[in-house]
């Protein structure tokens, strides 16, 4: 997602870049967040399969990013920072590009390297709002063993 100024693109572009163009994140953050219509983000990258690359991407791109210093973008795993909120929905987009094993891959590494111990976070990303206007849930599977419960 490229910023746009005085009706013109934003130039240079880099996506790693963090500025006043964003919220506490870069364009590799943003890009993601069409929480309100994931489906129609989907077909805006040419499906499926070519979604599930893009979701890729954030994960396999450097973890290097450039411009101003923002303390909340820790945690990352190429460009998803899961130090800070605009990042969190982005490893269960999968599950959208019918991907869930992915999905779960993710969020166990997360779990594995960031959250030692119980927290809110590690708790509730068991499930997900991936649109936290309509309050819709993703289940991300059994990383809990079999409790009994879902």
């Amino acid at each position: 997602m490229q910023a746009r100024k005085n009706g013109n693109w934003y130039e240079p572009f880099d996506p790693n870049e963090v500025n006043n163009n964003y919220t506490e994140g870069n364009s590799w953050h943003y890009s993601y967040s069409v929480q309100q219509d994931i489906p129609g983000l989907i077909q805006a990258h040419g499906g499926k399969e070519k979604f599930e690359q893009f979701i890729d991407a954030i994960f396999a791109a450097s973890d290097k990013t450039t411009g101003r210093e923002q303390v909340d973008i820790t945690g990352l795993m190429g460009q998803y920072a899961q130090g800070n909120e605009p990042s969190h929905h982005i490893a269960y987009l999968y599950n959208f590009v019918d991907k869930p094993q992915k999905t779960e891959e993710k969020i166990k590494y997360i779990l594995d390297n960031f959250y030692k111990k119980c927290s809110g976070w590690f708790d509730w990303k068991r499930r997900l709002r991936t649109n936290e206007c309509l309050v819709h849930f993703e289940y991300n599977g059994n990383l809990f063993g079999n409790s009994g419960k879902t």
